[in-house]
């Protein structure tokens, strides 16, 4: 997945899907994250240009989605919002 903040965004999915990422190092330019079990489940890296889609409108179009099945939207909503800090 490319993004502007590697270390930013795999710490927002780690803390939404759990599992552990591949390193600490706040400046990396590539970081996995894994699965508890150690399966590698996203890579994350930096692009310097990087121009987020503008969806739904289509300018920019969308890039990666990634669909997360929970129990309970109303469950889940609360913990994505923790998860990006809101």
């Amino acid at each position: 997945m490319d993004c502007p903040q590697p270390f930013e965004t795999a710490s927002f999915y780690q803390a939404l899907l759990g599992g552990f990422i591949s390193t600490e190092d706040q400046s990396a330019d590539w970081i996995n994250l894994f699965e508890p079990s150690g399966r590698q489940i996203l890579s994350i890296q930096r692009a310097e240009n990087y121009v987020a889609s503008t969806w739904p409108d289509n300018t920019v179009p969308d890039q990666v989605h990634i669909d997360i099945l929970v129990d309970s939207h109303d469950e889940a909503e609360p913990a994505v919002f923790a998860a990006c800090g809101g």
